[in-house]
């Protein structure tokens, strides 16, 4: 008599029993039994998915305290924010001003997903005038050298240029190490100890990654400053200067001057991003700083 219980198994647990019963051709006091029990597996699983997001939310906002309460009082003076961002050849969903009887000459990919992007390692600090430093430690293109297998409008054959690469563990500590804290030992001379805040992402913190990094941070010789990697409390991004406001600050001038240029020419992209990061003003990197302080008491 039972024997399409399961028949009804993908039916909507919110369905009427009488309907479901004609359909699947079983008792009424089965099919509501079914669907009553269906019923409260949804509502316990939802039960249980808003306690796991309510305790991680929880967790997360008392890290943030801590980390604020720690944090109190520092000027930022010896630290330096790092973090990776997305620049792309042209704005998704940007209008075009075509005048009257032109037709043609505008790029148009395919889908959002195909426009070019590179994406550019920022690290900054507060700037310190009297040690005639701008707070610009570095901006370093996320990408391995790549040769060419065949001839193309962008490349000859066997030439070597720079190709896009996922970040992971092994790509951060590699450029970590040959270029970022190179970088910071040699404009940052007059620090004794460099405080290096980055985000709590996998290819930051995966595969051990941070006690490499402050056994490789540790000074070798006399007059090297010690550099020493922390991570920022988890869904905080207002604490960090990158994502605060340097990154959006940055992006609006390469805008500016991707204007005119070809949709798919990465390598502009990347001339204009130097570009705009070799004139990027210093006094707006020392409001932002400024800015971080004020959040951090406000926390």
């Amino acid at each position: 008599m039972d024997q399409n219980v399961d028949a009804f198994a993908d039916l909507p647990r919110s369905g009427r029993p009488h309907k479901a019963s004609s359909r699947t051709q079983t008792r009424l006091g089965t099919v509501a039994r079914k669907l009553r029990v269906e019923r409260v597996k949804a509502k316990s699983l939802a039960r249980s998915k808003e306690k796991g997001e309510a305790k991680s939310f929880r967790q997360a906002k008392t890290r943030r305290f801590q980390w604020a309460k720690k944090h109190q009082q520092s000027n930022w003076i010896d630290h330096v924010d790092i973090d990776e961002k997305w620049f792309f050849t042209t704005q998704i969903g940007r209008k075009i001003r075509i005048p009257p009887g032109v037709t043609g000459g505008v790029d148009r990919p395919q889908h959002k997903s195909h426009v070019p992007k590179v994406m550019f390692l920022a690290a900054v600090a507060r700037p310190r005038p009297r040690f005639r430093f701008n707070g610009k430690v570095g901006l370093w293109r996320i990408a391995v050298p790549y040769k060419a297998k065949r001839k193309s409008k962008f490349h000859k054959f066997g030439e070597v240029y720079e190709k896009d690469k996922t970040l992971d563990a092994t790509l951060f500590r590699k450029i970590m190490t040959s270029k970022v804290f190179p970088a910071i030992r040699k404009k940052m001379r007059f620090a004794t100890c460099v405080s290096l805040q980055c985000d709590g992402a996998a290819p930051h913190t995966g595969k051990n990654t941070i006690n490499l990094l402050n056994r490789s941070g540790k000074r070798s010789r006399k007059g090297v400053p010690t550099i020493h990697v922390t991570t920022q409390p988890p869904q905080s991004p207002d604490t960090n200067v990158n994502d605060l406001s340097f990154f959006a600050s940055l992006t609006a001038r390469v805008k500016r001057l991707q204007r005119g240029s070809s949709l798919w020419d990465t390598e502009q992209l990347v001339q204009n991003v130097r570009e705009a990061w070799k004139k990027f003003p210093v006094p707006l990197l020392e409001k932002s700083f400024q800015t971080k302080s004020a959040i951090v008491q406000s926390i």
